[in-house]
């Protein structure tokens, strides 16, 4: 009995599996770059409307009528912004560890610098004015420059 060459080419199938394993390996990539993107696309977002808010918060801050409030009250706004701050802290030494060398976020976490700067400036405004010893000082020192 005549035994028949079956036309195999080893090769051929051998480079199709390679193509498809590599095909399939790049595809894995092109998913995590695809998921990367999305979340920086993401992360943009939520930094620009954190952005955004602080600078309604701070504008509202300033254009309260702060005189009319008790001591109890600006100790109050004090505390709620310092916990802003300390918050705007965490986030600023994460991104100084993670994201920073990047630089795709610079500009707003640059703008949240000057903004956690800012609010902490108006915490200890906040604090100095329920401070009796220290708006003496302040009037005694004002009275000097003035003089």
């Amino acid at each position: 009995m005549a035994t028949m060459a079956l036309p195999l080419n080893f090769e051929v199938v051998e480079t199709d599996i390679d193509f498809v394993n590599s095909s399939v390996k790049f595809a894995n990539r092109c998913g995590v770059v695809v998921r990367v993107a999305w979340k920086a696309m993401i992360l943009a977002v939520v930094l620009g409307q954190i952005v955004e808010k602080q600078n309604e918060l701070i504008s509202k801050l300033n254009d309260a009528p702060l005189d009319s409030f008790t001591d109890d009250k600006l100790i109050t706004l004090a505390v709620r912004i310092e916990q802003l701050v300390a918050r705007n802290d965490n986030l600023l030494e994460l991104a100084s560890q993670k994201i920073r060398e990047y630089g795709i976020w610079n500009a707003q976490l640059s703008q949240i610098e000057v903004q956690r700067d800012t609010l902490d400036s108006m915490a200890e405004s906040y604090r100095a004015a329920t401070d009796s010893e220290h708006q003496a000082l302040l009037v005694a020192a004002l009275e000097t420059m003035c003089a």
